[in-house]
């Protein structure tokens, strides 16, 4: 959605330009001496085709063709999983790399383990982003909520990051930063809390409920509560994604709560939700308007790129969330506004 109203500005110069460009062939076919029904096909064609790109800008919305004084304050950057693009996601030295490019928020994914300790993994298993296939072989499939707080913090955590290299940033990091990574272990909820408390920050937490078989199935929201205050961080500083259905998401009053799907009003008053993280697909102009008048708060995802920065700031978005944070603190003003 926001690609089509952050790009169309530039397709219908474009649009124009080509009509132009091609005005002159057609008017020499035309005006040929041997008439013919074809040629008065053409001309029509052609004039239909230039009445629609010259309407055309009646059809669509622009966020940043707007009055400069109108435009909002600077949205807040999430680091998504911390700076995964600079270090290992959800681990520390992440999050501390997302605060030092200018992450106002972090956001992390969060797996009980069997034991009742809240734990920071993405997948569903160990294999991608830890050495579980070394350390323990024979569970190397397993749920990673079925392993223990113990067994977890034997892991390495960074080594795969150096040797996958999935964004092509390895070559630029430091021999002591890639040491640090290569010693990167599971990070706890509770650690990241405890930097975002020391930072003044606050977190964002997309918590994965244990399966029924689980231990602490029916416990899940008093772990994450746990961490919560023993990190020392103030609840009101703490978002958790509310995938959860009512009947849960009742345990967890005490935390602020969104979520990712795209709600009316109504229902996010009603389901007692306090704000949206919404994909940028999903979003358009006319929505995010529509929710900040009526005081719910929007977080879109994925954000990296500085145009959709810039489209999302015109918005009027208060936060987005960033896998590129380093990026996007090299933007200080949109990148262009009309």
């Amino acid at each position: 959605m926001f690609c089509y109203q952050s790009t169309a500005p530039f397709l219908h110069i474009g649009a124009l330009a080509t009509v132009t460009a091609i005005s002159w062939l057609v008017a020499g076919y035309v005006v040929r001496r041997d008439r013919s029904n074809f040629q008065v096909m053409v001309l029509l064609i052609y004039i239909i085709i230039l009445l629609a790109i010259y309407l055309a800008p009646l059809t669509f919305t622009c966020p940043c063709i707007m009055d400069r004084h109108s435009l909002k304050p600077r949205p807040d950057i999430i680091g998504r999983r911390g700076a995964p693009m600079l270090a290992p996601e959800n681990t520390m030295v992440s999050f501390n790399r997302a605060l030092q490019h200018g992450a106002s928020s972090l956001e992390a994914d969060v797996t009980i383990s069997v034991d009742g300790v809240p734990f920071l993994m993405r997948d569903r298993t160990l294999r991608r982003t830890t050495d579980v296939s070394k350390v323990f072989p024979g569970r190397q499939f397993d749920d990673a909520s079925f392993f223990n707080w113990t067994e977890l913090r034997s892991l390495n955590a960074g080594q795969w990051f150096l040797e996958s290299d999935p964004y092509w940033t390895v070559e630029t990091l430091s021999a002591r930063d890639r040491s640090r990574i290569g010693n990167q272990s599971v990070c706890s909820l509770v650690e990241m809390l405890r930097l975002a408390a020391r930072a003044n920050s606050s977190a964002l937490l997309n918590i994965h409920k244990p399966p029924a078989e689980h231990p602490r199935y029916r416990s899940w929201f008093m772990d994450t509560l746990w961490a919560v205050q023993k990190a020392g961080i103030s609840q009101k500083r703490v978002r958790t994604v509310t995938w959860t259905p009512d009947t849960d998401r009742g345990r967890v009053r005490g935390l602020q709560q969104t979520t990712t799907e795209k709600l009316s009003v109504e229902e996010i008053r009603q389901r007692g939700i306090t704000s949206l993280t919404l994909h940028y697909g999903k979003a358009s102009h006319k929505d995010i308007q529509e929710y900040l008048a009526n005081n719910v708060s929007v977080t879109v995802y994925p954000v990296n790129e500085p145009w959709l920065y810039s489209t999302l700031w015109c918005s009027g978005v208060p936060s987005v969330s960033s896998d590129a944070p380093q990026v996007l603190r090299k933007v200080p003003y949109p990148i262009w506004l009309m």
